[in-house]
């Protein structure tokens, strides 16, 4: 089959290639007909995720021609047979949540040293001090996703202090026991290309938190950077297979103008950081018309006695700017003063088709404003909401009102 360039056992492409789905049974008989031999000598994507691991059966796939791999299932046996006949990899990816042989670390490092021509690493178990020092260097490489510790980034840079490290790097993604070690990564290495930073920390390191967008700003392109995922967790008891907002940390508020520092990234199309923020109306419309492409925001808001700072001037901010966005949280203060004077400003205004829910840490409604009325004004800045979820339990009943009115007024 000397046209076959990509392939899948089970499960899709990572990368969303198009692939051919290898069935078990020619499978089967690919191992019978020829043993030894790549049966896809042309093959260039492979997708690796069998119920059963077959060595063997591996061994049909391996090619000098091979050039991205993926499985959610490996050994040091898969890791020494992809050093040994793909030499030309660039996408490595290796996602597996399976009990991982003692050996797997060294041998995972000892494939990447062997790898010159990578682009994409994504590993489930942090690397050696080799494979980083070789990783910082690649004068391709694009994106990473490994759990290692900025600290093992910055005793790299020492190692290789006359090279420039990361330089081409677009999406990183890694965890930092102290967030200062990330600030001073990005200070030695002013990674202009990076667009994408998912970082993941413990709570004593937030209040750090500050001088890690001040570093970002300084040191990323303005015009490039795009994407942060900034998550709070007890790294104590560290489990890279448990998801950060499985472990939610409570934190005193942030004041406003440590978010600030972000608004120079004009082209910021995804905020979630689990920092809880201090916002008002002029803060929110400050970051709407600063980052006019978002589609993705989701902060933490304080629960306190007070009404919330935000109101419905803060929504229609949201709403002017943001016509793509398609999540938010928010906390929200509703008064009829508000909803009879906005009324002529909205009817204009360019609609968001995109949100179809809004998710409120705190709301407050007066008492005489009308529930009906509030949802008519709403879908008229988001014609496809649906659904108010508000955590906070202050008035209950009424939301639950609107949320039905909205839903009644989609039928």
């Amino acid at each position: 089959m000397p046209f076959v360039k990509s392939c899948s056992h089970d499960n899709p492409d990572p990368w969303g290639s198009r692939l051919a789905d290898v069935d078990a049974r020619v499978f089967h008989a690919l191992r019978i007909c020829k043993p030894n031999t790549p049966v896809f000598p042309n093959l260039r994507v492979l997708a690796w995720n069998p119920h059963n691991f077959s060595q063997p059966g591996l061994n049909l796939f391996l090619s000098t021609n091979l050039l991205e791999f993926s499985s959610v299932k490996a050994c040091p046996a898969m890791l020494v047979a992809l050093k040994q006949k793909c030499t030309r990899l660039r996408k490595l990816n290796i996602h597996t949540d399976y009990p991982l042989d003692p050996d797997f670390i060294p041998s995972l490092s000892d494939l990447v040293v062997h790898l010159p021509s990578l682009e994409t690493v994504h590993s489930p178990v942090p690397l050696t001090d080799d494979a980083i020092v070789h990783l910082s260097m690649l004068p391709n490489l694009k994106e990473l996703k490994i759990p290692n510790d900025a600290v093992d980034f910055l005793r790299a840079h020492e190692r290789n202090a006359s090279h420039p490290m990361f330089s081409t790097l677009v999406v990183f993604d890694t965890y930092a026991y102290d967030l200062s070690s990330v600030v001073s990564l990005l200070t030695m290495c002013r990674p202009r290309k990076l667009r994408v930073l998912i970082l993941e920390t413990e709570s004593s390191q937030a209040c750090n938190a500050e001088r890690l967008f001040i570093a970002l700003a300084s040191c990323c392109s303005h015009d490039a950077f795009q994407s942060i995922c900034f998550f709070i967790r007890d790294l104590s008891n560290h489990n890279p297979f448990i998801h950060p907002r499985q472990n939610p940390v409570t934190l005193p508020p942030f004041p406003a103008h440590v978010l600030r520092h972000l608004l120079v990234f004009r082209k910021l199309w995804n905020l979630v950081v689990d920092l809880p923020f201090d916002l008002d109306d002029n803060v929110v419309g400050q970051m709407a018309s600063s980052w006019p492409g978002m589609l993705q925001i989701v902060v933490q808001f304080p629960v306190t006695e007070d009404h919330p700072k935000i109101t419905l001037r803060g929504l229609v901010a949201i709403a002017k700017h943001w016509h793509q966005l398609r999540r938010v949280t928010l906390v929200l203060k509703v008064s009829a003063r508000d909803l009879a004077s906005l009324q002529r400003d909205i009817e204009g205004l360019q609609k968001n088709n995109q949100i179809g829910q809004i998710v409120l840490a705190d709301a407050w409604i007066d008492n005489d404003v009308n529930p009906a009325h509030l949802s008519t004004f709403l879908q008229t800045l988001f014609p496809k909401l649906f659904y108010i979820n508000v955590d906070s339990r202050r008035q209950m009943p009424v939301w639950n009102q609107i949320t039905s009115h909205l839903q009644s007024g989609r039928r």
